[in-house]
């Protein structure tokens, strides 16, 4: 069997974060002193559950890694990292797991947990969302503060569509991209226009409605602020209509995306129906 050192040479150039923070400690802790913190963690999904019944079945100390907790008041310990594996644990009904622990308290945890899960493919884009709000993190604040100014929510974790509120809105990631590409304004008054043009309507908030009105409001500023008068316009747009014709060009023409077609064919009906509105 041959082994090699591990070398840092590759990455001479990179350049340490200033401050590591207090070093970790290691521990064995009672499961019963562990608690899950629900402003920024996950509650376990179906998903969730079936990995921990594949960890209970296969339990081995030899595949677990240590939890990742940070101590609170009580003697009580924060799980940053590690809710599924020391789940399963319990179940097992083994009374103590293996910890690693931080100094940190819950903005900091909360920046810990995205930190962790960001490289993770299973992690919802919403739960990493709501941990950087609670960690602080400026852009994910001001995704925050836009929404609700617009009267839209990001709920806590995925919703089906049938259990979503008209008003809710379950992609952050789109939203910050929005607001950098065409400022706050643009990104409020789209999304209050998608909510109160059809508050019953849960679909109409959706990633390519999104996407095709504010990218027509940001190009046709004068359309934006025609108050009233946007609505109405809006109030005679089929959306669904709009979003259907989209997916068919973009079946006749490699290279467009759905996003891009349906912004082409809302600006195209709403510049006939502003026509139309003007001439009233």
């Amino acid at each position: 069997m041959t082994h090699r050192e591990l070398s840092a040479s590759d990455f001479e150039k990179a350049t340490p974060a200033e401050n590591f923070g207090p070093a970790p400690m290691m521990d064995w802790i009672p499961i019963k002193l562990l608690v899950i913190d629900e402003t920024y963690q996950r509650s376990i999904t179906a998903k969730g559950k079936h990995n921990i019944v594949k960890i209970i079945e296969n339990f081995c100390w030899s595949k677990f890694s240590a939890v990742l907790v940070a101590p609170i008041e009580g003697g009580l310990y924060s799980v940053i990292d590690g809710q599924h594996r020391a789940t399963a644990v319990l179940a097992c009904g083994i009374e103590k797991v293996p910890c690693q622990i931080i100094q940190a308290d819950r903005r900091e945890q909360a920046d810990a947990f995205a930190a962790v899960n960001n490289v993770r493919t299973n992690m919802q884009p919403i739960t990493l969302y709501n941990a950087r709000v609670t960690s602080g993190d400026p852009k994910a604040l001001r995704v925050a503060d836009v929404c609700a100014r617009a009267g839209v929510e990001i709920p806590r974790s995925v919703q089906s569509s049938l259990l979503l509120k008209p008003n809710q809105f379950q992609s952050p990631s789109t939203t910050e991209r929005l607001i950098e590409q065409y400022g706050e304004e643009v990104i409020i008054t789209t999304l209050k226009a998608l909510v109160e043009v059809a508050p019953e309507n849960v679909s109409l908030l959706s990633v390519t409605n999104f996407k095709a009105l504010s990218a027509v409001l940001w190009a046709n500023k004068a359309w934006r602020d025609a108050g009233g008068a946007l609505f109405d316009v809006l109030d005679d747009v089929d959306f669904d209509g709009i979003a259907d014709k989209a997916r068919e060009l973009r079946k006749m023409t490699p290279g467009t995306s759905i996003a891009s077609n349906a912004t082409v064919l809302l600006e195209k009906k709403m510049k006939q129906l502003f026509e139309q509105l003007e001439a009233a």
